[in-house]
C-alpha cells in the first residue's frame, strides 16, 4: 500500500518505471525490479534505505529529484521520537517490498 500510494506514480504499478508521472520527469524513473541485478545479484538493503529516506548523496549527485520520504513520512507529529520511529518503519517496509520484487 505504501508503494502504491507513494512510488507507483513514477515507478509504475509493477515497479519497472513508466508510472503516470513519467512524462513529467526530467529523468526516467529506474526499474526497481533490477536493483539487485545491477549490483551483481546483491540487494543492498542499507543503501536502498538511504536512497528512499533521502540520506544518500546519490539523490543529489545524479539529478534525481525523488521526494525525501524520510521527511515526508515524518509528518506533523510533535513527538519526534515516535514520528521518527514511524517514518523509519515505513522506509523499512518499502525496502522490504522492493527486495521482494527483484528479478533473478
Amino acid at each position: 500500500m505504501l508503494y502504491a500510494e507513494n512510488c507507483a506514480a513514477c515507478h509504475g504499478d509493477n515497479a519497472r518505471g513508466g508510472g503516470i508521472m513519467s512524462p513529467y520527469l526530467k529523468m526516467p524513473a529506474p526499474d526497481l525490479t533490477l536493483i539487485a541485478a545491477r549490483r551483481g545479484g546483491h540487494f543492498p538493503d542499507a543503501e536502498i534505505y538511504r536512497i528512499v529516506d533521502g540520506q544518500s548523496s546519490e539523490n543529489w549527485t545524479t539529478n534525481r529529484h525523488m521526494p525525501i520520504w524520510g521527511y515526508e513520512f515524518f509528518g506533523n507529529d510533535s513527538d519526534d521520537e515516535r514520528a521518527h520511529g514511524r517514518a523509519s518503519t515505513r522506509v523499512d517496509s518499502l525496502v522490504a517490498f522492493l527486495k521482494s520484487r527483484q528479478q533473478p
